[in-house]
C-alpha cells in the first residue's frame, strides 16, 4: 500500500500547484511550496525538483524550517 501511495503522489507531482514564496510576502527565488493540510507543506526546489516535507504552522515557518536544517 505504501509503495503504491508513493508512485501515485510521484505520478500526480505535475498536477499539484505550487505557489510562490512571494503570495506570503517572501521573498524567495530559489524554492515554491504547496501546502498539504493539516500544518504539512512541501518546498520544492525551482533547479534541482528536490522536495522536502516539513510540519509547520506557516509558509515563512517551513521555510526558515528548511535553512536552519542546513546549518
Amino acid at each position: 500500500m505504501l509503495d503504491k501511495n508513493i508512485h501515485n503522489f510521484y505520478e500526480d507531482i505535475e498536477n499539484i500547484r505550487w505557489l510562490d514564496f512571494r503570495v506570503v510576502g517572501l521573498e524567495n527565488k530559489f524554492y515554491e511550496y504547496y501546502y498539504a493540510e493539516g500544518e504539512l507543506y512541501i518546498i520544492r526546489d525551482r533547479v534541482s525538483k528536490a522536495m522536502w516535507f516539513i510540519e509547520a504552522r506557516s509558509p515563512k515557518e517551513a521555510l526558515d524550517t528548511l535553512k536552519k536544517s542546513w546549518m
